[in-house]
């Protein structure tokens, strides 16, 4: 453009003049541009000493307690960022409001709702809970309730009424083998050949108790949880009375003619003793059995007449 005006200056002046002489000068250059202007200048850090050293005690206005709390914080910033963060917490739900000490119903009712707390009993769900142990469970879910627990709370009581269960059974059940093991060691060696002969007697007799409640007998403990038949004393019992009941033993059930077997078992022993003397002579067992049945035969003759 700058150019254009010169050129137009000169054929004015060409005109004018009528000599064609020179053009004009050149028209001067273009001033330089503004420098820019220089940045904002950082924000200076506050002055040592900016805040006051006891601002402290300021702001907590005379209350020792304040200022005891005011004096967890080097500096307002630092409270303040605090507060913010203790704000975030309350409004996150990370941190509850505190049930007053005697909160009115409708207090209770909104505390129960923010912590997830049913308004009754009956809204613990808790899954696992056995149909025996129902009746259990009800009671416990209304006294959880009245001290407020949450569902996570009434859970794990639960969980860790099963698991204490679990574990007691298992501990049982070892228990029962050592002391039924103690007993059958204890016995087998007062009883020697005849441990056999008395276990069956006693299993004899328990076969007269209706079998509805014969597991439950087998199963009784004793005040100490002892099993009942692992207590040597009372399996010594059923034994002394099975055998008053049936002197012959084992020979024949319980109920039949104790006589008859006795006799029969006898004539089998004789017949093999007249038969295979030498292996008789060196069969001490069976000589034993012998005059044992032969004590029996005279026991059951005593008793008959």
């Amino acid at each position: 453009m700058k150019l254009f005006d010169w050129w137009l200056k000169f054929l004015m002046f060409s005109a004018v003049d009528g000599t064609g002489g020179d053009p004009p000068a050149d028209p001067p250059a273009d001033p330089p541009a503004a420098p820019d202007p220089p940045a904002d200048p950082p924000p200076a850090d506050p002055p040592e000493g900016f805040w006051p050293d006891d601002w402290q005690s300021r702001v907590a206005k005379g209350d020792d307690g304040l200022a005891k709390r005011a004096g967890r914080y080097a500096s307002p910033e630092a409270m303040f960022d605090a507060l913010v963060a203790a704000q975030n917490r309350i409004s996150s739900g990370e941190i509850k409001a505190v049930l007053p000490e005697k909160p009115t119903d409708a207090e209770l009712a909104t505390w129960r709702k923010d912590n997830g707390i049913p308004e009754k009993p009956e809204g613990y769900k808790v899954d696992g809970i056995q149909d025996e142990d129902k009746g259990f469970f009800d009671d416990f879910m209304k006294e959880a309730h009245g001290n407020n627990y949450t569902p996570d709370q009434a859970k794990a009581v639960v969980d860790w009424y099963y698991k204490s269960q679990e574990a007691e059974i298992t501990a049982r059940h070892e228990q029962d083998e050592d002391q039924k093991q103690a007993a059958m060691d204890e016995l087998n060696i007062e009883w020697g050949s005849d441990f056999r002969r008395n276990m069956n007697m006693v299993d004899n007799l328990l076969t007269m108790v209706p079998e509805s409640a014969r597991d439950d007998l087998k199963g009784a403990r004793m005040p100490d949880g002892t099993g009942i038949f692992n207590n040597p004393d009372v399996v010594r019992g059923f034994a002394a009375v099975a055998l008053a009941l049936n002197p012959a033993g084992t020979v024949v059930p319980l109920g039949s003619d104790p006589m008859k077997g006795v006799a029969e078992e006898i004539k089998e022993i004789e017949t093999f003793m007249k038969e295979h003397r030498k292996a008789y002579d060196k069969d001490e067992e069976k000589q034993g059995r012998l005059r044992e049945l032969y004590g029996i035969r005279q026991n059951l003759d005593r008793k008959a007449g």
